[in-house]
């Protein structure tokens, strides 16, 4: 259930609203400073501006109502049409028609005075309000007029509405499904962000790129191949991360519960759902305090979906929460979202019937948003729930349109102007930074010559000193970071499989009842005891010595052995050469391995397993291979592959860490078994010593 609808709620708040920073920190401090009425009038003008581009129309209020009466005895004809901009703002939220209504007026007034950044601003304003209402045809065209009144202006102004023109429009694009338009505007407007260095705009893309590569990389979209899918969620999750990085310096309920919904996802993508949860209910808090909501009905309806494997009942009272909070705000998007969950919910219960008419009542909803992707899931439920009802002719009419919605989505060409527009991005990045370097090389040329030695000298002291702190910010930068990546991998190491531990137990509980051999009984419990306590203290130890992992494995591996029934052996070889109370490895780097041939490998074979496990040296490096006799690497690819897949990718993580760290190339690589069926793990890792 969670791929079939995590996408449609990934999409769902890419809206941030900005807390204050420092630029308007500093505008503030300048009003009531100057004797010069202009002046103090352009001071305010950039503190409405700066209110509205970071979403918080209710800020304008007192510094428009300033400005207002600055102007009484001005004549600046183009102040006094932003002005007027800044006061409709102020009712955008509290009554549409009357917003509307003045805009127009506002707009028309604004035209003849020729004063086009204000009309770009007005069709933003306009273009914004369209799409919250889901009027997206409306809301394109509004926008796209924004962008051709200020096509020629290149101040640093109209480049900053530019940039929230394109994002508004990769926003609305994305929820149309347009996955390779909005990609376009959204790169546009991140190209101009970065160009004027403001932080708060390239925030505001941030999210909007994020949402769009999750939904690429969702699987059922079948956009391109699995490694095409996996770039471009490791895309949407460096967005995202960029994104939260920036609201940490922020005070905002709604960007901080944002933020905090669009971690909740990530980690329900790669099922981690104690994280997933506690990111929602920070979220849920973020929601109710600041009366949001779009915020409220997302992180409950994913919230309902985390639940759904273990409590089917809770799933049902929250997601009741979330098509609650969206019928409140009249919500359509999020109604028809929250109400496709349900329908899934009551399949899964067995329910197909009432699950039929909510997904029947959800398709009504999608067809009135116009968004493709919601439509695409609520055919593709429709088709199985008329399948399991008994109804083959409406099931094959649903998933021809299904199909047709889905090639629509994901076409070669959709997918060929998605890769062009990245490698386009990419491209001008490295085009930008060889001119940067060029142009500074020209400029430092001539300096050199036409100044003399002393001014030269100091020119290059300030380069280098000014190069210094840079680096050493971003030296700062990269260990926090760093710092943050290593916690959420002690976090992962932490997270050794829940099923091992419960199996473990359910084997000694039914050992102490079938016999009275209580010594073995208490054998059992207290390797289970060590392993327990080993597994949660490698959550702090950064090395551990080749002695001790061997130990550890030994324990591990004969628990196994014991909750099988003994359907595997296992051997552990060490090189002679090694010396494996000084060697030092990172914990927990190899019982993924053994755990996967375990559960993965060796379930449903006619034949005993055998286990290897050796530890050798080749050349400066460590070596340590695991190998099976199990199913080999098709276990791989069928078995579990999502558990699998996310074992791997933390280990990556770690092996990629560790090389910072040590300067190395730790790596591990999957192969088959040279020796016969099975698979063969090879972990390559630097020598460390005590």
């Amino acid at each position: 259930m969670k791929t079939s609808t995590l996408f449609l709620a990934l999409t769902i708040l890419s809206h941030v609203c900005f807390a204050q920073n420092s630029r308007v920190d500093s505008l503030r401090q300048l009003i009531g400073k100057s004797h010069d009425a202009g002046r103090e009038a352009r001071v305010l003008e950039e503190l409405c501006f700066r209110f509205f581009i970071a979403s918080q129309p209710d800020s304008i209020a007192p510094y428009q109502s300033k400005l207002q009466s600055v102007l009484k005895n001005n004549n600046d004809l183009q102040l006094s049409a932003l002005s007027d901009f800044y006061k409709i703002q102020i009712i955008s939220s509290k009554d549409s028609a009357e917003f509307f209504r003045l805009s127009s007026i506002a707009l028309n007034a604004a035209d003849e005075i020729k004063c086009n950044q204000c009309i770009a601003l007005h069709y933003l304003a306009n273009g914004l309000v369209y799409r919250k209402f889901q009027q997206f045809s409306l809301a394109v065209a509004s926008l796209k007029e924004g962008i051709e009144s200020i096509a020629t202006i290149d101040d640093r102004r109209a480049r900053e509405i530019k940039s929230a023109l394109n994002a508004a429009l990769a926003n609305t694009y994305h929820q149309l499904g347009d996955f390779s338009t909005a990609l376009r505007y959204g790169l546009d407007a991140l190209r101009i962000a970065e160009a004027l260095n403001d932080v708060t705009l390239k925030n505001k893309v941030y999210t909007p790129l994020s949402t769009i590569y999750a939904d690429l990389s969702s699987p059922n979209n079948n956009l391109g191949t699995q490694n095409d899918r996996d770039r471009y969620h490791l895309l949407a999750k460096k967005f995202m991360i960029k994104s939260y990085e920036t609201t940490l310096l922020l005070n905002d309920e709604r960007t901080s519960g944002t933020s905090a919904y669009n971690l909740g996802i990530f980690y329900n993508d790669e099922n981690q759902l104690d994280s997933s949860n506690w990111f929602l209910k920070k979220a849920i808090a973020h929601g109710v305090k600041s009366d949001y909501p779009e915020l409220l009905s997302s992180a409950y309806n994913i919230m309902a979906i985390n639940f759904s494997e273990v409590k089917i009942d809770t799933s049902l009272i929250l997601i009741g929460k979330s098509i609650a909070y969206a019928k409140s705000a009249n919500l359509i998007r999020h109604q028809a979202s929250a109400m496709l969950s349900r329908a899934n919910l009551l399949q899964m219960s067995g329910r197909s019937r009432e699950a039929l008419t909510q997904a029947e009542e959800a398709l009504k909803l999608c067809l009135q948003s116009e968004r493709k992707v919601s439509i695409l899931n609520a055919y593709k439920i429709l088709s199985e729930l008329n399948e399991e009802t008994g109804n083959t002719a409406k099931a094959y009419d649903y998933y021809k349109k299904h199909i047709a919605i889905k090639d629509s989505l994901v076409s070669e060409e959709n997918y060929s102007r998605i890769e062009e527009l990245k490698t386009q991005y990419d491209v001008e990045l490295k085009d930008k930074e060889i001119n940067n370097l060029t142009q500074r090389g020209i400029i430092q040329s001539l300096k050199l010559r036409q100044g003399n030695r002393l001014i030269a000298s100091l020119a290059i002291f300030m380069i280098l000193a000014g190069g210094g702190v840079w680096l050493l910010l971003r030296q700062r930068a990269l260990q926090q970071k760093q710092a943050m990546m290593e916690a959420e991998q002690r976090l992962n190491r932490a997270r050794m499989n829940p099923h091992f531990f419960f199996n473990a137990l359910t084997s000694l509980q039914q050992h102490a009842i079938k016999t009275n051999d209580g010594l073995t009984l208490a054998t059992h419990i207290s390797q289970f005891g060590n392993v327990m306590r080993k597994t949660l203290e490698s959550t702090y130890q950064e090395y551990i010595t080749i002695e001790e992992e061997i130990e550890y494995l030994q324990q591990y591996l004969q628990i196994q052995k014991n909750r099988t029934a003994e359907s595997f052996d296992f051997t552990i070889d060490v090189a002679p050469s090694l010396e494996i109370h000084e060697l030092l490895i990172p914990p927990m780097i190899i019982q993924p391995f053994i755990e996967n041939s375990i559960e993965h490998g060796f379930t449903g074979t006619d034949i005993k397993g055998r286990l290897i496990v050796r530890f050798s040296e080749i050349a400066d490096e460590l070596c340590i291979t695991v190998t099976d006799n199990g199913k080999g690497m098709e276990s791989v690819v069928t078995d579990n592959n999502e558990h699998i897949s996310r074992a791997t990718g933390i280990i990556k993580d770690r092996l990629y860490l560790l090389g910072i760290k040590v300067k190395s190339n730790a790596r591990f690589n999957i192969s088959k078994n040279p020796e016969g069926r099975g698979v063969l793990v090879t972990i390559y890792l630097p020598k460390l010593f005590r």
